[in-house]
């Protein structure tokens, strides 16, 4: 029992070592399949903006990656796939480092889009709302991504309200309006803020399958365990060297307060510089 139990366990490995490969060369779409034995039936899901969508019926299961069908035949009653929430892994190039710590981190779970927020919320002295926000990462988590990006914005409204209203990049902030205010990548990189701004890529074979935070000139990011420098050459790596558009991005840089209440306060940090190559012209802000 014990060798068969080992054999399974390195069975498993090597599947998802070749699922997580036919992932990142782009054979393989951000899906997950299931076999529900009582049913007789498959389902699957796909990783959308950051949560996995809700299960629908597979009809036609021949229309999927055959690696991706065998390995969920040997796994019946268990959702596999690759492990669509993490385009890169593990310590970053020391050359892309900087010294300070990415509190939260998600060790293979989807947690981008909380953790990497609640790690910048921390790094800017916000350290209360951000336990509570990385508290909150499995709820977000199985929200689908237009959901967890309306709960996120009301639930920092509360969490922050120094800062708690975002500027917003790419999304309407009307139904009616068709303008849409723009980042781009040379903007980040070179107009630095000292408010959090969650930025949120697109990649064209996989779509927008995770998110990451910036403030100053560092980049936050769940998957590593120290901000990055906020530069092209750390947003290659997380993306494995894949060309990405910037899609979305909220910049939490105004104040909320309630009809009737007073909110007492006032964000007042400044742009910290953190590794040697910033240029010294970029430390006014965008707000």
């Amino acid at each position: 029992k014990q060798a068969s139990s080992k054999a399974q366990a390195i069975r498993r490995g090597m599947d998802t070592k070749e699922l997580n490969r036919l992932y990142k060369a782009g054979s393989l779409s951000a899906i997950r399949l299931y076999y529900d034995t009582k049913e007789d039936r498959y389902y699957s899901c796909r990783f959308d903006h950051g949560a996995y969508t809700p299960k629908q019926r597979v009809e036609d299961v021949t229309k999927y990656h055959a690696f991706l069908v065998e390995v969920t035949n040997r796994r019946p009653d268990e959702w596999v796939g690759p492990p669509a929430g993490n385009p890169g892994d593990g310590v970053a190039p020391a050359e892309l480092n900087t010294t300070i710590r990415t509190i939260y981190q998600q060790h293979g779970n989807r947690y981008c889009l909380t953790f990497s927020l609640a790690s910048a919320l921390f790094y800017c002295g916000f350290r209360w709302a951000a336990e509570l926000l990385a508290e909150q990462a499995q709820n977000f988590a199985a929200f689908h991504y237009d959901e967890s990006i309306a709960e996120l914005r009301s639930f920092m409204t509360n969490l922050v309200p120094l800062i708690g209203l975002p500027t917003l990049f790419g999304i309407r902030t009307k139904r009616s309006s068709r303008v849409k205010r723009w980042l781009t990548w040379d903007d980040l990189f070179t107009k630095l803020t000292p408010y959090p701004t969650i930025v949120i890529p697109m990649s064209p074979t996989r779509g927008a399958t995770h998110a990451f935070c910036v403030v100053d000139d560092l980049i936050f990011d769940s998957i590593t365990p120290h901000a990055m420098k906020l530069q092209q050459k750390s947003i290659d790596w997380i993306f494995n060297n894949e060309k990405v558009d910037l899609y979305q991005a909220l910049r939490f840089n105004m104040k909320f307060t309630p009809k009737g209440m007073k909110v007492e306060g006032k964000y007042e940090r400044d742009v910290s510089l953190h590794w040697q190559q910033t240029a010294i012209d970029n430390k006014q802000p965008i707000v």
